[in-house]
């Protein structure tokens, strides 16, 4: 509202894309039978209690989209459906159909959360998707994106 920066991390956003896809996909009534999220073991586990939530479990693997893609393959393999996964230094995969991190899913996405929350909220820190974190009071060095400037440019782009 009053034009300020909110600084987002890639663990705060990663928990709210996860939160995002797992209501959309519940109320769609599209939720996999067998879902699953991989994480890394330096990510966040804010995604655990959302997992929980939704009843999807959690896979924690080693750092990097090497490790992430090996565990979504392997859980594709045991009747499981990875359908997000991501790493706090701003990597996502969202969706199955690329086991790797895909900057053009994970924008599209940010994009469609982002009109969401807005629709919902002046403010990501009033959402109605209740993650499970303390807004984003505090910035930290690694962050994501500016919500100010794509809130912007998704309005510009759909007016």
């Amino acid at each position: 509202k009053d034009g300020s920066f909110q600084l987002v991390t890639g663990n705060q956003m990663g928990a709210l894309l996860l939160d995002y896809i797992l209501l959309s996909r519940k109320e769609l009534g599209k939720l996999p039978l067998n879902p699953a999220c991989v994480r890394t073991i330096v990510t966040s586990p804010f995604c655990d209690s959302i997992c929980k939530k939704y009843g999807v479990k959690v896979i924690e693997c080693l750092t990097g989209f090497k490790w992430i893609g090996k565990m979504a393959k392997e859980e594709y393999e045991a009747g499981r459906q990875v359908f997000f996964a991501f790493e706090e230094s701003i990597g996502y995969m969202c969706g199955n159909p690329v086991l790797d991190k895909d900057g053009i899913s994970a924008a599209c996405c940010v994009a469609v959360v982002t009109i969401y929350v807005s629709s919902e909220s002046d403010n990501f820190c009033t959402t109605s998707t209740n993650v499970p974190f303390p807004c984003f009071s505090v910035c930290t060095s690694n962050t994501f994106i500016c919500i100010f400037y794509i809130t912007n440019f998704i309005y510009l782009s759909f007016n």
